[in-house]
């Protein structure tokens, strides 16, 4: 499992690559409470690249917990999501 304050640790990694596969793990947690800092990472992160990956895994995650209501969820990592899916 994981563990929720060393993936929020390696967000702020000056290293492009950590804070991808932070990203993908934010997104893997079903935890909303990872959508606030999804969404500063959008609106701060140097890279064009990690927005678009945290774009991606908020617009999964917010997908993933809407359908846990309905008592499926879809493991999906965000560099797969289609533009489609991102735009819906």
């Amino acid at each position: 499992m994981y563990n929720i304050n060393e993936i929020m640790f390696d967000l702020e990694s000056p290293i492009e690559e950590v804070r991808e596969k932070a990203i993908i793990a934010l997104t893997k947690s079903n935890d909303i409470r990872v959508i606030p800092k999804l969404q500063k990472i959008i609106d701060n992160d140097p890279s064009v690249q990690i927005r678009y990956f945290a774009r991606k895994a908020l617009w999964l995650l917010k997908s993933r917990i809407g359908n846990v209501e309905n008592g499926s969820v879809e493991e999906r990592d965000p560099r797969t999501c289609t533009k489609k899916q991102l735009d819906s």
